[in-house]
């Protein structure tokens, strides 16, 4: 089960474990909740579903905006006859930090 449902019913799942948890515990908390505490647990159920599914949003457009500038910044190869051809690939800072580490030296090439 995935979406806003799904999200909808693990943080109210939430809610109501952190609720049997605190009555189970030496917190003053009555075990049947009145109409206005679970009106509470209910309202904060679905703003923080709100906060996740708009974060969610947001992190999508922020990634492909920085997808599309990083392609942009892609190296171009350079051909043996010197001309440039972009590759249009981008591996990330993790991959160029271990191209950068990893040596490529090995024996000499016979010509």
């Amino acid at each position: 089960m995935r979406g806003p449902a799904a999200l909808i019913v693990a943080l109210g799942l939430g809610q109501l474990a952190a609720h049997t948890t605190m009555t189970l515990s030496e917190h003053a908390h009555s075990p049947a909740p009145g109409l206005v505490m679970l009106g509470a647990h209910a309202g904060a159920t679905v703003a923080c579903a709100l906060a996740v599914l708009a974060a969610e949003r947001l992190y999508r457009v922020v990634t492909h905006a920085l997808h599309v500038v990083l392609a942009s910044l892609a190296p171009a190869a350079v051909t043996s006859r010197g001309h440039t051809v972009s590759t249009g690939i981008h591996h990330g800072p993790v991959d160029a930090l271990l191209r950068a580490s990893i040596s490529r030296r090995g024996p000499p090439a016979l010509v």
